[in-house]
Formats: C-alpha cells, sequence, structure tokens
C-alpha cells in the first residue's frame, strides 16, 4: 500500500543491487542511524515496526503522529538551505491484512482498574486512550459496559435482582456487579486495530502486508535494515531504518537471535484459546453486560462472555487451552502463522453447552467460531523497552489478556521511547532483558483476584 498524501516515498534496497549501490545505502543509512542515538530527534528518521496487531498499528500510529509534528516544525523553521529531512514509519506484517492473530479474534473486554501494582499505569491510561480514539478515530464499536460475576446453577426463585440482563434467562444462581459501569468496557479488536492502520496511513506511514521478516541487517550494536521476503517465495529485500520495533506477539520470542541473543531470552508462550460468536442478537444489543462466569465442572469452562455493539455475543474462557512454543512456531511447525491457528471443535461444543444453560439466545449453533494465541511471558507482564545490547532496537510483545487494553498506552510509550529517548512511564518492571521464574499467572485479573480462566 501507499503512504498517506504527502507521504516520503519507502526506499527499499534489494539484496540483487549492486555492491556499490549497496554501500552507498549502507553508509548514509549508518550515519542516520547514528545521528538518531545522538539526537533523538534527528532530522531523518526511518523507523519499521514489524507486526500488524493492535501493538504494532498503535505504535504506528503514534509514532506518524510525533515524526507529522516533528515533519511539520521543520518546515516552518526551515531557512531555505533544506536538509531533505526524511521521516518515515513502516509497517510490515507478514499475513494479507492487518489484524490476523489476536487482534482480530479476542474479545475486546477493557478495565481500567484491574492492574496490580505494575500495571495499573498501563490499565488506567490505556483505558483513557480507548476512549480517546473512539472519538478521534470513530470507533463505532466502543461502549462502557456493566460487568457481571456470575455463577451458574439453580435459580433464585426471588430472581438475580436489578443488575442483571434480561437475556441472561437460564439456570443462574447468582449474579453480582464487579464493578463502577463506566470503569469497564467493550470494543471490537479488529476495528480498533484496521482504523489505527489507517490512521497512520493517513500521517504518512507506509503499511505493508505480505512481507515476511527473516532477520536484521547489524552493523556494530546497530540495526541498519530489516530482511525482508515478500509472499513467502519472493526475493529477500533490505528496508533500511533507524529504528526498528518488534510487535510480532507469541512470534517475537523467535526474534531474539536476530540480534545475538539467545533462543531462550525472550520466553513468551502462545496460549491458544477457542471462542465462539453469536450474531444479530437484539436482546444483546439493547441489554449489553460483560459477565465473568464461575467455574463449571459440568463443561470444563470458565466463560467470559461479552456483548458486541452490532448484536453479537462472544464468549471465551472455554477450557482445554494450548500452550504453543519452541518448533510450533517456526517455519514447518503447527502454529508457524496465525492463518494456521485453528479452533478445537470439543470446546466449542463444551462452551456452546455452558452458554445455552444460561441464557436462551444460545439455544442454536454459533455462527462463528475461532481462535487466537495470547503472548504470555512466565511473569505475565509484557516486554516492553529496549532489546539488551542494541542501540536501536525495541520489542513490545507479551501482554497476555490485556492486550487490546493496554494496546493504545504500549503504542504511544514506545513511540516516546524511540524517538524521545524516554517514555512517560515506568517500564522498568517490563525489560526485555530479565527472565524470571514466578509463579505463573496466566489468567485474567482484577487487580489481584483470578477472575477469568487460570487454566
Amino acid at each position: 500500500m501507499s503512504g498517506g498524501r504527502g507521504a516520503p516515498q519507502k526506499v527499499v534496497v534489494c539484496a540483487s543491487a549492486s555492491a556499490s549501490a549497496s554501500a552507498s545505502a549502507s553508509m548514509d543509512n549508518k550515519a542516520a542511524v547514528h545521528s538518531s542515538r545522538s539526537d533523538p530527534t534527528a532530522l531523518s528518521r526511518s523507523v519499521v515496526v514489524i507486526g500488524g496487531g493492535i501493538h504494532g498499528c498503535a505504535a504506528t500510529y503514534y509514532l506518524s503522529k510525533k515524526l507529522s509534528d516533528l515533519r511539520r516544525r521543520n518546515e516552518k523553521e526551515d531557512d531555505g538551505e533544506s536538509q531533505n529531512p526524511r521521516f518515515q514509519v513502516t509497517l510490515l506484517e507478514r499475513e494479507d491484512k492487518i489484524a490476523c492473530s489476536a487482534s482480530g479474534q479476542a474479545g475486546g473486554f477493557l478495565a481500567a482498574d484491574w492492574g496490580d501494582a505494575a500495571t495499573d499505569q498501563l490499565h488506567k491510561q490505556s483505558f483513557e486512550l480507548h476512549a480517546q480514539l473512539a472519538k478521534e478515530l470513530d470507533i463505532k464499536s466502543y461502549r462502557t459496559i456493566p460487568t457481571l460475576q456470575v455463577r451458574g446453577g439453580k435459580r433464585n426463585e426471588n430472581g438475580l435482582g436489578g443488575d442483571t440482563p434480561t437475556w441472561l434467562d437460564g439456570e443462574i444462581a447468582s449474579a453480582r456487579l464487579m464493578d463502577d459501569p463506566t470503569r469497564t468496557a467493550q470494543v471490537t479488536p479488529a476495528e480498533v486495530t484496521n482504523k489505527l492502520a489507517q490512521a497512520a496511513e493517513n500521517l504518512g506511514a507506509v503499511i505493508k502486508t505480505g512481507q515476511r521478516v527473516v532477520g536484521v541487517v547489524m552493523e556494530d550494536d546497530c540495526v541498519t535494515g530489516v530482511r525482508v521476503r515478500e509472499n513467502e517465495r519472493g526475493d529477500e529485500t533490505v528496508v533500511p531504518c533507524t529504528d526498528v520495533l518488534i510487535c510480532m506477539g507469541v512470534w517475537s520470542t523467535l526474534a531474539s537471535q536476530w540480534f545475538g541473543l539467545p533462543a531462550d531470552a525472550w520466553p513468551i508462550t502462545g496460549i491458544k484459546s477457542t471462542h465462539c460468536l453469536w450474531k444479530q442478537r437484539e436482546a444483546v444489543r439493547n441489554d449489553p453486560y460483560a459477565l465473568f462466569c464461575a467455574e463449571d465442572g459440568r463443561f470444563g469452562t470458565h466463560l467470559e462472555v461479552y456483548p458486541r455493539s452490532d448484536g453479537s455475543l462472544y464468549i471465551c474462557g472455554i477450557g482445554g487451552s494450548d500452550y504453543v512454543e519452541g518448533d510450533r512456531l517456526k517455519e514447518g511447525g503447527d502454529c508457524e502463522r496465525a492463518t494456521m491457528v485453528a479452533a478445537n471443535p470439543s470446546r466449542v461444543e463444551a462452551g456452546s453447552s455452558c452458554l445455552k444453560s444460561m441464557t436462551s439466545e444460545a439455544s442454536d449453533a454459533p455462527d462463528e467460531i475461532g481462535a487466537c494465541m495470547r503472548p504470555c511471558a512466565p511473569d505475565a507482564r509484557p516486554l516492553m523497552g529496549p532489546v539488551p545490547g542494541i542501540a536501536n532496537a525495541y520489542i513490545n510483545a507479551a501482554h497476555n489478556c490485556w492486550g487490546i487494553t493496554w494496546g493504545p498506552i504500549a503504542g504511544k510509550v514506545m513511540s516516546e521511547l524511540i524517538l524521545d529517548g524516554k517514555a512517560s512511564l515506568d517500564l522498568s518492571a517490563f525489560r526485555a532483558d530479565r527472565y524470571t521464574t514466578k509463579v505463573s499467572r496466566r489468567g485474567r485479573k482484577q487487580q489481584t483476584s483470578d477472575v477469568g480462566e487460570q487454566w
């Protein structure tokens, strides 16, 4: 795709180009890299973002906003001796469209106050950014909704009280409000991700799909280019860059070796889970509540139920999650790419049966089924920050079940780190050079309490 109106031209150096041309491009780009290291506001910045999920698209959007401001400021201050500044953000996505993995398949539940000591800042600030982006980018699926803790069982003869949706008409023993209804919200992740990408293009970013990144070009401790193969079998090309940001979800674990790090430097596991969707449920559209359901031993489920603004009813937490790592993520593995991640039919049946026991809105089979892999580090905290030992490379990955909630703030602070040299949030708990064997905390939590599927 081309960039927005007036976007700078993207430079691609082919592997088959002449030696003199390649050497010249390498020397020019290395000079630009060193310039950007010594001065974060240097006139030549060419940032490559790898990965077209919500984190890659949010980073591309905020990088483009900041570079657009720099471009305008430079034009205003130009004294007639133009230095031909180059401000470029290029996003590379392996699949043929944006939001092919979790960012196109996840539930999209947002919570402002469910973080712990380290992640509370991510929750609060990103919750506010989601509301801002909904207005700025016309995200129609965004809305605040009440959230209930629900337990299945024999229905109370006196009813469930006022804080329950009309469509929750089945076997429900109890239901209670979990939070201030203005502090939890719902969004359709694919819409957010695609609108971030569109807005970034309008600001001059270049977004290219069908691009398989196979490595980076290193000179000393700097990345000077990203090695790309188009459409799997294409010739290898090099996209020059002054900075590179890894936003590849669970597949980010494979990128550590590009930078000379050990294979286990970023121990990210993909939690592959199945979900179901029922469309055109008018009662759900008119009376939206998110539900966190207690463990149901009959079906082996721990349902999370999310009503969408278009009347769809989405469920996850249906058990049977698969832990994907190592060779399964590499070329030739069963989960080497997002389009290969498939639903588990037995869990579709279990989840459908559980929801059917709670609401007549699920009396028929789901209209859609799918699966995605949430990227999770051993301590359930993201990896956000500089790549160890590399002057101009960064990672933003492993956001677990809060990936959609944290997407905007993560993209914003990574743009600050790359272009300003510092982030507005404390990222010390998310350092990319840590390795921990803490007890796994892979499920969704409300602060320190388990409320989602814990596996």
